[in-house]
């Protein structure tokens, strides 16, 4: 059986990774207007996909 304090440390270790991440591309957006730019664009294709599919 899985020890319960196993899957918290788990899980706090996931969250922990997921906030670094998540302060890592915030930093460089902020930082590189190019960056932001591609992914303004991503969304913008990704919206059109959606768009075409039907899914919105």
């Amino acid at each position: 059986m899985t020890d319960p304090l196993n899957i918290i440390l788990a899980l706090v270790g996931m969250a922990a990774i997921a906030f670094i991440a998540w302060k890592l591309v915030g930093r460089q957006e902020s930082g590189d207007p190019k960056f932001r730019a591609k992914l303004d664009a991503d969304d913008e294709r990704a919206r059109k996909g959606r768009e075409r599919s039907g899914i919105s």
